[in-house]
């Protein structure tokens, strides 16, 4: 009994700590960068968000991270990369903007 009692509070531990806060109702900007959306007559339209860092260039270029249908990592993937990696490049391509997926 005790032991199905704690299976069923770690489920449910896990069950609401994994849902994802939904970012539509906050304003969020992130600097330096940018989004385009790109229009299409037969799919749906696209979200590709684009960081670049500040400083000047390095003469081999920036390394580039591409997040393919990364709606919701970009904030995650953007945090972790500016805060351990030195200045990398951030290419967030989305899925559908009109999908039942959450966007950004």
């Amino acid at each position: 009994m005790l032991r199905s009692i704690f299976i069923y509070l770690m489920a449910l531990l896990t069950l609401t700590g994994c849902q994802a806060e939904s970012t539509k109702s906050m304003n969020v900007i992130v600097t330096n960068s940018k989004t385009e959306v790109f229009y299409s007559s037969s799919h749906s339209d696209y979200k590709i968000t684009i960081y670049a860092p500040n400083p000047p260039a390095p003469k081999g270029g920036w390394p580039i991270i591409y997040l393919l249908d990364g709606n919701s990592y970009f904030l995650t993937a953007h945090s972790i990369l500016t805060n351990y990696f030195p200045f990398p490049m951030l290419n967030q391509l989305n899925c559908p903007i009109n999908s039942d997926t959450k966007q950004v």
